[in-house]
């Protein structure tokens, strides 16, 4: 695997969520974050932050560092990281 093949982990996380059937309002409503917030990290449009990692995980369990390792592994790939 090379650099380039680093996916932002939105998109790990929205295959996630559709294999276990969790719509983004459930995760709304579980992790107390607004949908457009979600809906932009989901999509690509956003960094996963480490607040937004560590609610994410009192959710649908495990560590936030995996989440986090997965966004510095996408921003490397990137000359200019998402906001």
């Amino acid at each position: 695997m090379t650099i380039k093949d680093h996916p932002h982990p939105g998109l790990i996380l929205s295959r996630f969520l559709a294999r276990r059937y969790i719509t983004i309002g459930d995760l709304c409503t579980q992790m107390d974050i607004q949908s457009s917030h979600i809906e932009s990290v989901l999509h690509g449009r956003r960094r996963m932050g480490a607040l937004f990692a560590h609610r994410l995980c009192q959710v649908i369990g495990g560590k936030p560092q995996i989440w986090m390792r997965l966004q510095k592994r996408y921003d490397k790939t990137r000359h200019n990281p998402l906001p």
